[in-house]
Protein backbone atom coordinates (compact mmCIF):
# COMPACT_ATOMS: atom_id res chain seq x y z
CA UNK A 1 0.00 0.00 0.00
CA UNK A 2 1.12 3.58 -1.06
CA UNK A 3 1.00 6.44 0.99
CA UNK A 4 1.85 10.00 0.84
CA UNK A 5 2.84 12.49 3.03
CA UNK A 6 2.59 15.98 3.18
CA UNK A 7 5.58 17.04 5.58
CA UNK A 8 4.66 20.40 5.49
CA UNK A 9 1.37 19.91 7.09
CA UNK A 10 2.51 17.01 8.87
CA UNK A 11 4.84 19.65 11.06
CA UNK A 12 2.76 22.31 10.77
CA UNK A 13 -0.02 19.52 12.81
CA UNK A 14 2.63 18.24 15.33
CA UNK A 15 3.64 22.26 15.92
CA UNK A 16 0.12 22.76 16.56
CA UNK A 17 -0.16 19.57 19.36
CA UNK A 18 3.41 20.32 20.74
CA UNK A 19 2.26 23.55 21.85
CA UNK A 20 -1.13 22.89 23.36
CA UNK A 21 0.25 20.01 25.30
CA UNK A 22 3.59 22.27 26.41
CA UNK A 23 1.05 25.02 27.41
CA UNK A 24 -1.52 22.38 29.26
CA UNK A 25 2.00 21.14 31.01
CA UNK A 26 3.73 25.21 32.05
CA UNK A 27 -0.36 25.79 33.47
CA UNK A 28 -0.88 22.46 35.50
CA UNK A 29 2.65 22.11 36.86
CA UNK A 30 2.74 25.69 38.06
CA UNK A 31 6.11 26.74 36.07
CA UNK A 32 6.54 30.63 34.95
CA UNK A 33 5.29 30.77 31.76
CA UNK A 34 7.16 31.67 28.83
CA UNK A 35 4.96 31.66 25.14
CA UNK A 36 8.71 31.98 23.71
CA UNK A 37 10.01 28.62 25.45
CA UNK A 38 6.67 27.02 24.21
CA UNK A 39 6.71 27.86 20.64
CA UNK A 40 10.89 27.01 20.97
CA UNK A 41 9.78 23.63 22.12
CA UNK A 42 7.21 22.68 20.19
CA UNK A 43 9.34 23.95 16.84
CA UNK A 44 12.29 21.35 18.27
CA UNK A 45 9.77 18.59 18.63
CA UNK A 46 7.82 19.17 15.49
CA UNK A 47 11.48 19.09 13.57
CA UNK A 48 12.67 15.80 15.71
CA UNK A 49 9.66 14.22 14.84
CA UNK A 50 9.42 14.97 11.10
CA UNK A 51 13.25 14.05 10.93
CA UNK A 52 12.37 10.23 12.64
CA UNK A 53 9.82 9.82 10.36
CA UNK A 54 11.80 10.67 7.16
CA UNK A 55 14.93 8.75 8.63
CA UNK A 56 14.89 5.14 7.52
CA UNK A 57 15.96 4.07 11.11
CA UNK A 58 14.95 0.69 13.35
CA UNK A 59 11.59 1.09 14.80
CA UNK A 60 13.16 0.36 18.39
CA UNK A 61 15.19 3.55 18.04
CA UNK A 62 12.14 5.74 16.48
CA UNK A 63 9.96 4.63 19.78
CA UNK A 64 13.27 5.51 21.64
CA UNK A 65 13.11 8.99 19.96
CA UNK A 66 9.59 9.41 20.19
CA UNK A 67 8.62 8.28 23.42
CA UNK A 68 11.77 9.49 25.51
CA UNK A 69 14.14 11.51 23.72
CA UNK A 70 11.75 14.23 21.26
CA UNK A 71 9.57 15.08 25.07
CA UNK A 72 12.60 15.38 26.82
CA UNK A 73 14.52 17.80 24.77
CA UNK A 74 10.83 19.63 24.27
CA UNK A 75 10.36 20.18 28.07
CA UNK A 76 14.11 21.07 28.45
CA UNK A 77 14.18 23.42 25.80
CA UNK A 78 10.79 25.04 27.36
CA UNK A 79 12.79 25.81 30.74
CA UNK A 80 16.45 25.21 30.65
CA UNK A 81 16.53 25.76 34.61
CA UNK A 82 14.03 23.02 35.40
CA UNK A 83 15.51 20.09 37.16
CA UNK A 84 15.26 16.70 36.04
CA UNK A 85 12.57 15.60 38.62
CA UNK A 86 10.71 18.23 37.20
CA UNK A 87 11.52 17.35 33.58
CA UNK A 88 10.42 13.83 34.62
CA UNK A 89 6.92 14.81 35.91
CA UNK A 90 6.61 16.84 32.74
CA UNK A 91 6.85 13.98 30.57
CA UNK A 92 4.26 12.14 32.80
CA UNK A 93 1.81 15.01 32.10
CA UNK A 94 2.43 15.19 28.73
CA UNK A 95 1.88 11.55 28.34
CA UNK A 96 -0.94 11.45 29.97
CA UNK A 97 -2.72 14.66 28.41
CA UNK A 98 -1.49 13.96 24.57
CA UNK A 99 -3.70 10.46 25.27
CA UNK A 100 -6.23 12.64 26.33
CA UNK A 101 -6.19 14.85 22.89
CA UNK A 102 -4.90 11.87 20.54
CA UNK A 103 -8.43 10.00 21.41
CA UNK A 104 -10.67 13.26 21.69
CA UNK A 105 -9.63 14.31 18.17
CA UNK A 106 -9.81 10.92 16.68
CA UNK A 107 -13.44 10.52 18.26
CA UNK A 108 -14.09 14.17 16.28
CA UNK A 109 -11.94 13.62 13.45
CA UNK A 110 -14.28 11.99 10.92
CA UNK A 111 -16.89 14.31 11.26
CA UNK A 112 -14.58 17.20 10.18
CA UNK A 113 -13.94 17.97 7.20
CA UNK A 114 -12.22 21.39 7.90
CA UNK A 115 -8.61 21.86 9.17
CA UNK A 116 -9.66 24.44 11.21
CA UNK A 117 -12.44 22.71 12.37
CA UNK A 118 -9.73 19.81 13.65
CA UNK A 119 -7.32 22.81 15.42
CA UNK A 120 -10.42 24.38 16.75
CA UNK A 121 -11.67 21.17 18.94
CA UNK A 122 -7.50 20.52 20.05
CA UNK A 123 -7.97 24.02 21.90
CA UNK A 124 -11.30 23.70 23.23
CA UNK A 125 -9.71 20.44 24.56
CA UNK A 126 -6.87 21.83 26.04
CA UNK A 127 -9.04 24.29 28.09
CA UNK A 128 -11.17 21.38 29.09
CA UNK A 129 -8.32 19.75 30.36
CA UNK A 130 -7.32 23.12 31.90
CA UNK A 131 -10.29 23.67 33.68
CA UNK A 132 -11.16 19.82 34.98
CA UNK A 133 -7.44 20.19 36.60
CA UNK A 134 -8.43 23.47 38.40
CA UNK A 135 -11.44 22.08 39.58
CA UNK A 136 -10.18 19.21 40.78
CA UNK A 137 -7.44 21.87 42.46
CA UNK A 138 -10.33 23.67 44.38
CA UNK A 139 -11.82 20.28 45.16
CA UNK A 140 -8.66 19.61 47.40
CA UNK A 141 -7.96 22.39 48.60
CA UNK A 142 -11.99 22.73 50.07
CA UNK A 143 -11.09 19.08 51.60
CA UNK A 144 -7.90 19.94 53.11
CA UNK A 145 -9.94 22.96 54.58
CA UNK A 146 -12.17 20.73 56.25
CA UNK A 147 -11.03 17.63 58.92
CA UNK A 148 -12.85 15.11 61.50
CA UNK A 149 -12.85 15.79 64.71
CA UNK A 150 -14.43 13.46 67.73
CA UNK A 151 -15.60 15.31 71.10
CA UNK A 152 -15.51 13.92 74.36
CA UNK A 153 -17.76 15.03 76.96
CA UNK A 154 -18.11 13.49 80.46
CA UNK A 155 -21.72 11.67 78.89
CA UNK A 156 -20.11 10.61 75.28
CA UNK A 157 -18.27 11.45 72.30
CA UNK A 158 -19.62 12.88 69.15
CA UNK A 159 -17.87 13.38 65.74
CA UNK A 160 -18.48 16.13 63.83
CA UNK A 161 -16.72 17.63 60.60
CA UNK A 162 -15.10 20.75 61.25
CA UNK A 163 -13.66 23.93 59.48
CA UNK A 164 -9.77 24.63 59.98
CA UNK A 165 -9.93 28.05 59.75
CA UNK A 166 -7.07 30.61 60.32
CA UNK A 167 -9.76 33.21 61.49
CA UNK A 168 -10.85 31.84 64.20
CA UNK A 169 -8.60 33.46 66.67
CA UNK A 170 -11.11 33.35 69.48
CA UNK A 171 -9.42 33.49 73.06
CA UNK A 172 -10.23 32.89 76.06
CA UNK A 173 -9.11 36.03 78.61
CA UNK A 174 -8.65 34.21 81.68
CA UNK A 175 -6.96 30.98 80.51
CA UNK A 176 -5.14 32.52 76.87
CA UNK A 177 -6.45 29.09 75.46
CA UNK A 178 -7.48 29.07 72.06
CA UNK A 179 -11.81 28.43 71.61
CA UNK A 180 -13.67 26.49 69.16
CA UNK A 181 -16.86 27.47 67.31
CA UNK A 182 -19.30 24.77 67.85
CA UNK A 183 -22.99 24.99 66.02
CA UNK A 184 -25.74 25.93 68.05
CA UNK A 185 -28.22 23.90 65.89
CA UNK A 186 -25.62 20.60 66.33
CA UNK A 187 -25.37 21.53 70.16
CA UNK A 188 -29.25 22.02 70.94
CA UNK A 189 -29.85 19.12 68.70
CA UNK A 190 -27.61 16.84 69.31
CA UNK A 191 -25.56 17.04 71.93
CA UNK A 192 -28.47 18.57 74.62
CA UNK A 193 -25.90 17.81 77.55
CA UNK A 194 -25.87 20.40 80.48
CA UNK A 195 -22.76 21.89 80.62
CA UNK A 196 -21.41 24.50 83.04
CA UNK A 197 -21.12 27.50 81.30
CA UNK A 198 -19.07 30.95 81.61
CA UNK A 199 -19.21 33.93 79.36
CA UNK A 200 -16.46 35.53 77.03
CA UNK A 201 -16.96 38.45 74.87
CA UNK A 202 -16.41 38.25 70.97
CA UNK A 203 -15.65 40.04 67.74
CA UNK A 204 -15.94 38.89 64.47
CA UNK A 205 -17.13 40.49 60.98
CA UNK A 206 -20.74 40.10 61.53
CA UNK A 207 -20.42 42.00 64.79
CA UNK A 208 -19.46 41.58 68.54
CA UNK A 209 -21.64 39.34 71.58
CA UNK A 210 -20.86 37.35 74.27
CA UNK A 211 -20.32 33.76 73.45
CA UNK A 212 -20.98 31.28 76.19
CA UNK A 213 -18.18 28.54 76.65
CA UNK A 214 -17.79 25.12 78.27
CA UNK A 215 -14.83 23.00 78.66
CA UNK A 216 -14.78 19.31 77.80
CA UNK A 217 -12.29 15.94 78.32
CA UNK A 218 -10.43 15.90 75.12
CA UNK A 219 -11.10 15.98 71.67
CA UNK A 220 -9.26 14.16 68.57
CA UNK A 221 -7.96 16.38 65.90
CA UNK A 222 -8.07 14.13 62.75
CA UNK A 223 -5.44 16.15 60.13
CA UNK A 224 -2.75 14.30 58.52
CA UNK A 225 -2.64 12.34 61.69
CA UNK A 226 -4.81 11.86 64.98
CA UNK A 227 -3.51 14.92 67.21
CA UNK A 228 -5.30 14.64 70.92
CA UNK A 229 -6.26 17.94 72.62
CA UNK A 230 -7.12 17.27 76.64
CA UNK A 231 -9.41 20.04 78.14
CA UNK A 232 -10.50 22.32 74.93
CA UNK A 233 -12.48 25.36 75.35
CA UNK A 234 -15.49 24.85 73.37
CA UNK A 235 -17.97 27.76 72.55
CA UNK A 236 -21.20 27.55 71.34
CA UNK A 237 -22.35 30.03 68.37
CA UNK A 238 -24.84 32.42 68.42
CA UNK A 239 -26.17 31.28 65.34
CA UNK A 240 -25.59 28.51 62.53
CA UNK A 241 -21.61 28.52 61.27
CA UNK A 242 -22.60 26.70 57.90
CA UNK A 243 -25.46 27.68 55.52
CA UNK A 244 -25.54 23.99 53.86
CA UNK A 245 -24.15 22.47 57.20
CA UNK A 246 -20.92 21.27 55.70
CA UNK A 247 -19.35 21.21 59.02
CA UNK A 248 -20.17 21.52 62.65
CA UNK A 249 -17.10 22.99 64.40
CA UNK A 250 -14.56 25.87 63.58
CA UNK A 251 -11.19 25.30 64.57
CA UNK A 252 -9.15 27.43 66.76
CA UNK A 253 -6.10 28.80 64.44
CA UNK A 254 -3.75 27.49 67.22
CA UNK A 255 -4.71 24.16 65.83
CA UNK A 256 -3.29 24.53 62.32
CA UNK A 257 0.06 24.28 64.36
CA UNK A 258 -0.25 21.20 65.44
Amino acid sequence: MHYELYIDLFFLENFMMDSLLLFVTERITGGKYSFKGVLFGAFLGSVLTCLMVVVSVPAWMKNIAFYLVIPFCMLWLKNRKQCMLQILKGMGLLYLFGMFLGGTLMMFRPYLHYISLFYGIAVLSSQGILMAWKFLKVLKIEQERCCEVILFTEADSYKVHALRDTGNCLTDPLSGEGVHVLDCNFYHQVMKEAMEFRYIPYRSVHGSGIMKIFRIRKMCVEINEKEWIESPLIGVSESPISGKEDYQLILNCKVQML
